[in-house]
């Protein structure tokens, strides 16, 4: 996301970057998306913000009237036994070079508005009739990064995607964001592009994408099944990939459920021809060298890595330049290298770092390379051959 960086300045622009989700661990997707990762789209990323009950089966003991409360070990940690479907997930996962994992709660479900528990309202007729256990919302927020911690060793889960329930609930999601120290991001699913020069960490949106496209008036369109969608234009899916790289934004995707072209399904899904689609169109931009397709974890990370990180570049009389990055963040999390837009003499006909020849660009004020720089690591260098 760095890449402007003038001798002896701060940075001052970014990567661009898209990110690709995938919303409620719905594994039949997974697998889909998983075969098609690995045998056609191998260069790009996905991360899957997961419904964390679908993976555990929380402890809980019970009492007569069907209250119960969340059971804790002598340590304090909340038990839970895993599913049938959490091994397949870990293979899908894998070691995280194309997948990363985000909370999407533990249940999805609406799960009330502070931790004491009782009975509330939910159907507004005056008599209660959903119960919440206590540290029912730690349980939804907190817990459920800190349980996808454990089960997917290595995974920072550095990102909380708000489930679509209401807005107050929303709302009071992104006041508790604010307050938990589990997540770095918040992600909620009102359309737009994110302006990493003015980045709320709380306040992060995305496109949410089905197989066919809501009027701005209507909840639905009479644009439903595969005969009526196959043949329909998704040019505008393609001028939302290119707004982060117009804009130097931050570009969020996200689906449901993926189902075979032909096939019937309910709530949001998209058919495979469209998630190719939409593939292909990535993967070139990508391949431009136009955008990054990351995951949601790199993505955080680069970010707020840029945002407490100083550049320096010192000309050393023409002989070469030193690049140095410096951050006040953990590198053992936070490691991703940066890149950085550095000038060079204008009469350099060639530039090489680390062993290799770098493409000289100019613009009005002179000659610039692009170099990726690790914080804290030292300085890179960039000599003339």
């Amino acid at each position: 996301m760095i890449d402007f960086v003038r001798v002896g300045m701060k940075i001052t622009k970014y990567r661009k970057k898209l990110n690709l989700t995938q919303d409620d661990a719905d594994l039949p997707t997974a697998r889909a998306i998983n075969t098609l990762f690995k045998e056609e789209y191998t260069h790009l990323k996905l991360t899957f913000s997961i419904i964390v009950d679908r993976l555990v089966s929380m402890k809980k003991q019970y009492n007569d009237d069907g209250t119960y409360v969340y059971v804790q070990d002598e340590q304090g940690n909340y038990m839970y036994t895993a599913t049938s479907a959490y091994e397949e997930w870990k293979q899908i996962v894998g070691d995280g070079s194309q997948f990363n994992v985000a909370s999407h709660t533990m249940t999805h479900y609406y799960f009330g508005k502070d931790n004491e528990g009782g009975w509330e309202d939910s159907n507004g007729d005056g008599t209660p009739d959903k119960y919440y256990a206590p540290n029912n919302v730690t349980i939804e927020v907190d817990v459920s990064g800190q349980i996808l911690r454990v089960l997917f060793e290595g995974q920072d889960v550095l990102g909380f995607i708000i489930a679509g329930v209401d807005r107050d609930q929303t709302q009071f999601t992104k006041d508790y964001m604010n307050m938990t120290e589990e997540y770095d991001a918040l992600r909620h699913t009102f359309y737009g592009i994110n302006d990493p020069d003015n980045l709320n960490w709380r306040q992060m949106y995305s496109y949410s994408i089905k197989h066919y496209e809501t009027s701005s008036n209507a909840s639905t369109n009479s644009i439903s099944t595969y005969d009526q969608v196959k043949d329909v234009d998704i040019d505008k899916w393609r001028d939302y990939i290119d707004q982060p790289i117009k804009q130097n934004g931050w570009g969020i995707f996200t689906m449901h459920k993926i189902i075979k072209d032909g096939a019937t399904s309910t709530g949001f899904y998209i058919y495979e021809f469209q998630f190719r689609a939409l593939c292909d169109y990535i993967r070139e931009k990508q391949e431009s060298g136009e955008l990054w397709c990351a995951t949601y974890d790199e993505s955080i990370k680069y970010v707020k890595q840029m945002q407490s990180s100083t550049v320096r570049a010192i000309n050393h009389d023409d002989e070469f330049v030193e690049v140095y990055l410096t951050d006040t963040l953990d590198n053992s999390k936070y490691d991703m290298e940066l890149t950085v837009k550095v000038e060079i003499p204008d009469e350099w006909e060639t530039a090489v770092a680390d062993g290799d020849f770098l493409t000289i660009h100019e613009d009005n004020q002179g000659k610039f390379v692009y170099v990726n720089v690790a914080p804290d690591a030292g300085s890179g260098v960039i000599t003339q051959s």
